[in-house]
């Protein structure tokens, strides 16, 4: 007569192992999509903190901005400038505005150069669609 043994054969084993790795090919490419997806959202939220400093501006100074150079500037905020928003706290503070064009080269890895630019008085961007 044979005794009941405890425990796991290896049939039941590689199962498991099976299980577990077809799970993980699963999971992955799914992470790596909301990765894309959280560089994509924080993109176009620059395109809000733009139109949000624009708008400050605008009720500051009574009149509209001519560009992107009236109300962002590559340095420091200057004392009183509440309205002004600097590139460097834009992404990884790699930001540049240069040409009436706030360009964005190697904040978003997964994106690439983003540009943002300043078209009759609106935030126009090359955010890819997912």
């Amino acid at each position: 007569m044979r005794t009941a043994s405890s425990g796991f054969t290896l049939v039941e084993l590689a199962v498991v192992i099976a299980i577990v790795a077809i799970l993980a090919a699963v999971a992955v490419p799914r992470l790596v999509d909301s990765t894309d997806a959280a560089q994509r959202s924080v993109a176009l939220d620059f395109v809000s903190q733009l139109n949000s400093a624009a708008a400050m501006y605008t009720a500051k100074q009574m009149t509209t901005p001519n560009g992107f150079d009236d109300f962002i500037t590559n340095g420091a905020i200057a004392a009183g400038d509440e309205f002004t928003l600097s590139t460097s706290t834009l992404g990884d503070g790699s930001c540049t505005i240069a040409a009436g064009a706030v360009t964005c080269a190697t904040a978003f890895d997964k994106l690439g150069a983003v540009t943002y630019t300043w078209t009759s008085g609106a935030v126009t961007h090359n955010v890819p669609a997912l």
